[in-house]
């Protein structure tokens, strides 16, 4: 009797084509320390808890700050300087989506909300 072992792995993260980010800023209080907030979710609202957020310098290759999604989806980088940046989800070793030329203004919080498409079965 032969025993066989089929072995499946994944081939990268369980998430359909990336839809066009959605950008808001909101006004914070006097004092208030500008920031980048955000969410990765699937397009049936299903929140992502794999991928990695990077702010880069707009441009350029240069980190600023990275963050992990929790389990609902939502990622926030704080205290971020005035300025203009980009940035990166990534799942692994591939880069999904980058938002480019993000502009933070002194005393606003700024909103991206990435979005893919429901990649149907995934194993």
């Amino acid at each position: 009797m032969v025993h066989v072992t089929l072995e499946v792995k994944a081939q990268g993260p369980c998430v359909g084509s990336p839809r066009k980010p959605r950008i808001s800023a909101q006004k914070l209080p006097a004092g208030g320390n500008p920031q980048v907030t955000g969410s990765a979710r699937l397009e049936t609202g299903l929140g992502l808890s794999d991928p990695t957020l990077t702010l880069l310098l707009a441009g350029t290759s240069k980190i600023i700050a990275e963050t992990s999604t929790g389990k609902n989806g939502k990622f926030q980088f704080e205290d971020v300087k005035p300025g203009e940046y980009d940035i990166e989800a990534s799942f692994e070793t591939s880069t999904y989506t980058k938002v480019r030329n993000l502009r933070v203004r002194d005393h606003h919080v700024l909103e991206v909300r990435l979005t893919w498409a429901d990649p149907g079965l995934c194993f």
